[in-house]
């Protein structure tokens, strides 16, 4: 998950007794708790590490905020409320797959309502437009599709974001899923559901290759100094890095795919 419901009363009612320094731990362990989907290690030294805490009071903050707001289980510490919220994300998820594979094919011109987890969104008109190249276009997310062909999977908007979190998370995060933002993945989902390698093989044909090849494409950001900022650093100063959509954009993928040691 890349964002969550977060209410201001309950929070100030519930972290009233905490000090600034654990207020701070607390959210950044919500924030990882959401983004890994999954407890807090109970390693200690992994969690001060991933949280950047080095001093004894830092530790003792930490110990604090576990104690007070998470359940410590075998797998790691739990938090309840969210455990809820996970749960509830993929439920959703996994309703929005399976409508949309029972959609039809569309008309010369539909309007479609749309499930989307967002509640200030959630019934959210698509409309879709026949093209004079025989092709249907979703003008929301710049999805086109062949008429008579196979639709491509539904785009996981969201799980495309976590998969860049997950393997870049000191880079700049991509929180506010924007039409724009939207219309930047869709895109880039098509590419690689629709596009081959220099060996002439696709890159994927199913929603699990893609995100897959997605995975792949976010962690080899890494290999690239001048998209980590590594070039500009070496010579004494810190320069510009990368972010979510310059990544989705043309030149970010030529950076990405010719211009890293390993070929995407």
């Amino acid at each position: 998950m890349h964002y969550y419901s977060f209410n201001i009363g309950d929070y100030r009612r519930d972290t009233g007794h905490l000090s600034t320094l654990e207020h701070g731990i607390y959210r950044q362990l919500l924030d990882w708790y959401y983004l890994d989907e999954k407890p807090i290690p109970t390693e200690t030294q992994s969690v001060m590490r991933r949280l950047r805490l080095v001093s004894d009071s830092e530790l003792n903050s930490l110990k604090n905020v576990l104690a007070d707001f998470f359940e410590l289980r075998e797998d790691g510490y739990h938090q309840a409320r969210c455990d809820a919220d996970i749960a509830a994300y993929h439920k959703r998820s996994e309703a929005n797959q399976s409508n949309g594979k029972l959609g039809g094919r569309p008309k010369k011109t539909q309007s479609v309502i749309l499930a989307n987890p967002s509640e200030s969104e959630s019934k959210a008109k698509i409309t879709l437009t026949k093209e004079p190249n025989n092709s249907i276009t979703n003008i929301n997310t710049g999805t086109n599709v062949p008429v008579g062909k196979a639709a491509l999977p539904p785009v996981e908007f969201e799980r495309v974001v976590d998969l860049y979190h997950q393997a870049l998370p000191e880079l700049p995060s991509a929180r506010l899923m924007s039409n724009s933002r939207k219309k930047a993945i869709a895109a880039m989902w098509k590419f690689v559901l629709t596009s081959k390698k220099s060996d002439g093989t696709q890159r994927a044909t199913t929603s699990e290759e893609a995100k897959e090849w997605l995975k792949g494409y976010f962690l080899r950001v890494r290999e690239n100094d001048f998209l980590m900022g590594r070039s500009a650093k070496a010579e004494g100063h810190e320069g510009w890095v990368c972010d979510f959509d310059f990544l989705l954009s043309e030149k970010g993928k030529k950076h990405v795919i010719e211009k890293t040691k390993v070929r995407t």
